[in-house]
């Protein structure tokens, strides 16, 4: 089961009092075709809204070398006009079937660099 980073996002104010940090991370991890790191980020970026928390965001994992997250993360970067100052990615593609990291170095990282990232 997925967890959305925005059911999480109401918690931080019990974290952090009235100091935040000055950058946020996050995983973004969605099912293929379907969009969910778009409405990941989006959901997070409206829960953070209602918070009044305008920090940018380390994007710290997402799938392996992926076109459709790179795509959908830009995307929402546009529409929630919220900075990411960078992106990493874990070596686990979308469709593997392996529990854990399953590439091994030298990793790609064209469907991101595509993206500008």
């Amino acid at each position: 089961m997925m967890v959305w980073i925005a059911g999480r996002v109401p918690h931080l104010p019990s974290v952090y009092g009235g100091e935040p940090p000055e950058v946020l991370e996050v995983h973004l991890y969605g099912q293929e075709g379907n969009g969910d790191e778009y409405r990941q980020f989006m959901d997070a970026d409206a829960a953070l809204d209602a918070l009044g928390y305008r920090q940018p965001l380390i994007v710290g994992e997402v799938y392996y070398d992926d076109a459709e997250a790179a795509g959908g993360i830009r995307r929402a970067m546009a529409d929630g006009d919220r900075p990411v100052r960078y992106l990493t990615q874990w070596p686990w593609p979308r469709q593997s079937r392996c529990p854990a990291a399953d590439v091994a170095p030298p990793a790609a990282y064209g469907a991101y660099a595509a993206a500008g990232f």
